[in-house]
């Protein structure tokens, strides 16, 4: 029956897609300031708890809020990444001392391990014992558990097999998986894809790490294009512990993930029993937005380390814009001049992360609506 009721919704409704093989990916969960209680709940409706994460220790030495996923009483499905290999200067990053990389380039790093340099693959190993220390606290409910030896890995393929070998040492039982990143994936393991699109092999695991889910126009159509996926591990900038508002590269430990972490609530629906990938809520108050004339032009500057003040980009003329929710006035902008191209930039004094979700900005009788007012719109 309920099968029948499934198709049935899936033919007169199309827009709908059940997400049945959803996930996060959790990459900082080791950091310091992780909101470890807040995110685990998005499991708290989910049938099977399907994890990513990172052992390496890009953002921190803990693994105590991971752990406690392996506490939960239901299946679970964990990918673990070993190292970082998205840290490489080639990506415009620094490996961290704390990391396996540390003080490599990517091509320095290549030469080393197809030379089997004991000192790092040493290394390696250390990572390799933790995910395996941290797989035997497993208490309630079977796991299936995916090890990818790096991150993203752009090292040729000779150099991830090594990877890969050293992996299988610690995890004969395991599935292994080849996270390759502008590379071809070796045959015989399972392939990772990152990014917003789909695969044509199958089994395989898609993370959209480096493609934000609330930024998917289509996110439909995107679990449409990978329901044959092992897990499809939802990623977003706050999973990172990025701050959209800040210029440049910051080191991981030195971030916070305290900030704007307003989507567990829509996780926890979406990873439910049938949960249906819906388009992300909309909770404009209609009153807020009585006797102005909605307008679509205009769009937010992403933070900068020179201004902390969100900024509003429009090419009109606004009176007085005021950021309003629910009746109540949220702030004032001031206009600070214009872009080349004609924009003229609205400032307000209140950060990106003090600014509620589905506000309006109202000028006169112009308004304009705010979905999320804590995101980069502009890259």
């Amino acid at each position: 029956m309920v099968n029948i009721l499934k198709f049935l919704l899936l033919i007169l409704i199309p827009s709908l897609v059940f997400a049945q093989n959803s996930g996060v990916s959790y990459i900082g969960i080791k950091h310091k300031s992780w909101p470890c209680d807040l995110s685990l709940k998005v499991f708290s409706k989910a049938p099977v708890a399907r994890l990513g994460f990172l052992i390496d220790g890009t953002f921190g030495d803990s693994l105590a809020c991971a752990e406690k996923v392996l506490k939960l009483n239901k299946p679970k499905v964990i990918r673990v990444h070993l190292a970082n290999c998205t840290c490489f200067p080639e990506r415009g990053r620094t490996c961290q001392k704390e990391e396996v990389f540390y003080g490599l380039n990517q091509k320095q790093a290549n030469q080393k391990i197809k030379a089997k340099d004991k000192k790092l693959l040493d290394k390696i190993r250390v990572r390799a014992a933790q995910a395996k220390a941290y797989l035997s606290k497993n208490e309630n409910g079977p796991i299936d558990f995916y090890v990818s030896p790096c991150m993203e890995s752009g090292l040729d393929g000779p150099a991830r097999q090594v990877m890969l070998n050293l992996a299988n040492e610690y995890f004969p039982k395991a599935t292994l998986v080849d996270n390759a990143f502008g590379r071809p994936v070796i045959p015989g393991y399972i392939p990772e894809i990152h990014g917003a699109g789909s695969y044509n092999h199958v089994p395989y695991i898609i993370d959209n790490d480096g493609s934000p889910f609330t930024k998917i126009k289509d996110l439909p159509k995107f679990y449409g294009n990978n329901t044959k996926a092992i897990s499809t591990l939802l990623w977003d900038l706050f999973m990172n512990c990025i701050d959209p508002h800040v210029e440049g590269f910051v080191p991981p430990r030195q971030r916070s993930c305290k900030k704007g972490w307003p989507l567990f609530d829509y996780l926890r629906e979406l990873l439910a029993p049938n949960g249906m990938v819906k388009p992300l809520p909309e909770a404009f108050n209609q009153q807020d937005l009585r006797g102005l004339k909605v307008q679509g032009v205009g769009y937010l500057l992403k933070q900068s380390d020179t201004h902390h003040g969100l900024a509003f980009l429009t090419k009109t003329n606004l009176n007085n814009p005021t950021f309003v929710k629910n009746g109540q006035k949220i702030d004032t902008l001031r206009y600070t001049g214009s872009r080349e191209n004609g924009d003229r930039i609205y400032r307000a004094s209140k950060a990106a992360w003090e600014v509620p979700q589905a506000i309006i900005l109202k000028a006169g009788k112009i308004g304009f609506k705010l979905q999320y007012p804590m995101w980069r719109i502009e890259k």
